[in-house]
């Protein structure tokens, strides 16, 4: 065995850790998570209409959490004329 194939050998265990890893992470995420595409989710900011579900990690809180993309809303629920969209994420107590 050469250092080359053993360097692509590390490479490929690596791609598949973090594949492994990402597959948790939605799993943990999905579980707390309580909000499908086209429902309503509101935080301290206002009102989305949820067109995308994303994962990311919460550095304040060392903690991962589903990230919703979406369509701001008026107080009524509905579009706004302007189209604004903005991400919004689901709050989470610090440790």
């Amino acid at each position: 065995m050469e250092i080359e194939e053993l360097n692509f050998k590390f490479r490929e265990l690596e791609k598949a850790l973090d594949l492994e890893k990402n597959k948790i992470i939605i799993e943990y995420c999905d579980s707390k998570n309580q909000h499908q595409v086209g429902s309503v989710f509101t935080d301290h900011i206002g009102s989305i209409m949820i067109e995308k579900i994303s994962y990311t990690k919460i550095f304040r809180v060392e903690d991962y959490a589903c990230k919703y993309f979406g369509s701001e809303l008026n107080k009524d629920g509905t579009p706004k004329k302007n189209g604004n969209k903005r991400t919004a994420y689901q709050e989470h107590e610090k440790k």
